[in-house]
């Protein structure tokens, strides 16, 4: 559980910063490579984790343990996310809603990131979008399952979604 703090989800061990809090302390946006090889990772799961990344660009290890990539530090992390889940597991990313005000009241949070920014995380979409070209390696293939606020009267998700479509300002995380 990348960036869990004190309470990683159950069944999956904790990775933070903050030292004796977690099963794993580790700087997640440290530019090093993570302590995990290559395809040794079951499942991975962050929540309310990536919107505190500094939005900036950091110097990255390469294959000789030398900092010589640049690159945007959220780019970092989920291309060293991606290199140590095995093939076909499975990355639960949670974070705020722009819609949302949490998402603007904790000081903490350095970016703030609509649910299209995955497209940026496949190579596909990259592809798509002209900027393949970017220092990126993952190829995240996934969709974003926006939670909306829940009234006894709405009961189907196609009524939900179009809830949510609708009224946007209603989005929670």
């Amino acid at each position: 559980d990348f960036g869990s703090g004190p309470r990683p989800i159950e069944g999956f061990k904790g990775v933070d910063i903050a030292p004796g809090v977690t099963d794993f302390t580790f700087d997640l946006v440290s530019g090093k490579k993570f302590p995990w090889p290559d395809n040794s990772v079951d499942a991975a799961h962050s929540s309310h984790f990536i919107e505190h990344v500094k939005n900036d660009y950091i110097w990255c290890e390469d294959d000789e343990g030398k900092m010589t990539i640049y690159k945007d530090a959220l780019f970092y992390f989920f291309d060293e996310v991606y290199r140590v889940l095995k093939p076909g597991a499975t990355f639960t990313v949670i974070w705020p809603a722009l819609q949302n005000s949490r998402a603007f009241q904790d000081l903490t949070h350095r970016r703030f990131m609509p649910p299209q920014m995955i497209a940026y995380l496949s190579i596909e979409g990259r592809k798509q979008m002209g900027v393949d070209h970017y220092n990126v390696k993952c190829d995240f293939i996934g969709t974003v399952q926006p939670t909306i606020m829940q009234h006894e009267s709405i009961r189907s998700a196609e009524v939900q979604t179009q809830r949510y479509l609708e009224l946007w300002g209603v989005a929670q995380d």
